[in-house]
């Protein structure tokens, strides 16, 4: 049986552990800590942490980490979205039991001045559920949950919510799992996304509260849908200056901004780039690793289009990192990241811990037949890794409403990428200048059922 909660007394303050009424197999169960002062930087583990030990029935053990959160909340003013924070905040952790029975809990806080255990058992619930999402055991071209059943992606890019926000999420949401949409893919990044997580304004090492509340709120959604997002942590901006959609004068990694890089092509070899970054997965672990609506992890979002791009450079890092991600998430969800380029970077591709492989393309004269090239081709170079089209258009440039307002390239593409034997189904980026607003959603329907 769980206890209540646990109250600890120390020489500064009174400590409260509250865990949830029930814990539920393969459900987001939440504790909080509270009567505890923010640390000047929660958000880094060498200033303040919360982490659990703990051990399942069989003597199996995880090792969680906690995170600081702030309660929001939003509003619609003028067809925009308006989050405003509460006063309540403070510690949490959140734990989604693999397997059912009594844990033993030991959960370690320590911030300056204050180091404190407190130990706890907790009684899962059996409870049936579709489990993460893994490398399908039979066949390592594609995918399945921790329960063994096929997950084949199906859904459009949906990386951002425009002025509307999570409201947006709302509607899109609602439509996709009508139609059988089982996947789509948001940007974490740059700072101007819905869910940008970092801001000059935050500063360099902090993550954007209100943003990561808006993250918790559609990844809610989507479970409670069924649909499964990939998390792409960064995007080519951010480290891109003098170009089209060049970030680096708003970079948190800029030291203008406050952070540690003189120029882009310092990023791979900065130890301070690189710890900020492993605190930022471990954040994202902590919060957000539970939900099963996390597809995959995506460490970059078209990396060779950075300044200065150094292939082996870029596979070193996503080595280190990937090693790194892979040891902090207890739940073993699936790593990937992503090339401009159609045949993606081999050095990359090639690295053990990018457990899947993905393809972006635009404006060829018939994007159906490159579909089915370029997946023959990645079949041969990658017979063990999964593949799919992650980002795929008629032209980089716009949605082509005008020429295409049926959605051919949605339609075609989709089906060429099946009918090749990709890993999921072509995944379209014009998520909200094409398929919303021309009501395209019923093309998902039949590759559904």
């Amino acid at each position: 049986m769980l206890l209540p909660a646990l109250i600890l007394t120390t020489s500064l303050q009174t400590i409260t552990l509250t865990p949830p009424s029930t814990i539920k197999e393969g459900e987001v169960n939440e504790f909080s800590l509270s009567e505890v002062p923010k640390p000047e930087n929660p958000f880094d583990p060498k200033v303040a942490s919360l982490e659990a030990v703990i051990t399942d029935p069989s003597g199996r053990t995880i090792t969680l980490p906690g995170y600081w959160d702030q309660v929001m909340t939003r509003s619609l003013e003028s067809g925009k979205e308006v989050i405003k924070p509460t006063p309540k905040e403070g510690w949490k952790l959140r734990w989604a039991p693999l397997v059912p029975g009594r844990h033993r809990i030991e959960v370690t806080l320590t911030q300056p001045g204050l180091k404190v255990k407190m130990n706890t058992q907790a009684q899962v619930i059996k409870n049936e559920t579709p489990g993460f999402i893994r490398i399908h055991p039979k066949n390592p071209r594609y995918f399945s949950d921790s329960k063994g059943r096929t997950f084949f992606p199906i859904g459009p890019n949906v990386c951002w919510g425009n002025d509307k926000g999570t409201f947006n999420y709302d509607e899109w949401l609602v439509q996709y799992a009508k139609v059988g949409i089982n996947y789509g893919r948001l940007w974490l990044s740059p700072q101007w996304t819905t869910f940008g997580l970092e801001s000059k304004e935050t500063g360099w090492g902090k993550v954007n509260l209100g943003n990561a509340w808006r993250l918790d709120y559609v990844l809610k959604l989507a479970q409670e849908k069924g649909i499964h997002l990939m998390l792409c942590f960064e995007s080519f901006n951010v480290l891109q200056a003098g170009q089209q959609y060049s970030g680096w004068t708003d970079s948190v990694y800029n030291k203008a901004n406050g952070g540690p890089l003189a120029n882009p092509a310092e990023f791979w070899d900065s130890p301070e780039a690189n710890r900020v970054f492993t605190n930022k997965m471990r954040y994202l672990v902590a919060r957000y690793g539970a939900y099963r609506s996390v597809f995959a992890w995506e460490f970059w979002n078209e990396v060779d289009l950075v300044n200065s791009f150094n292939a082996q450079k870029a596979a070193r890092w996503h080595d280190r990192m990937a090693t790194s991600l892979a040891a902090l998430d207890p739940y073993d969800h699936l790593i990937s990241t992503s090339a401009a380029t159609t045949p993606g970077i081999p050095a990359v591709d090639k690295v053990a811990g990018i457990q899947f492989v993905q393809s972006h393309h635009y404006s060829s004269p018939d994007i159906a037949v490159t579909v089915a090239e370029t997946e023959m081709a990645k079949r041969a170079q990658f017979p063990t890794k999964p593949h799919y089209f992650g980002e795929i258009g008629a032209d980089w440039a716009g949605p082509r409403t005008d020429d295409d307002p049926e959605g051919y390239q949605i339609h075609d593409t989709m089906w060429a990428s099946i009918a090749a034997g990709s890993s999921g189904a072509a995944s379209t980026w014009w998520w909200d200048n094409l398929i919303a607003p021309k009501n395209l959603y019923g093309l998902y329907t039949p590759v559904f059922k």
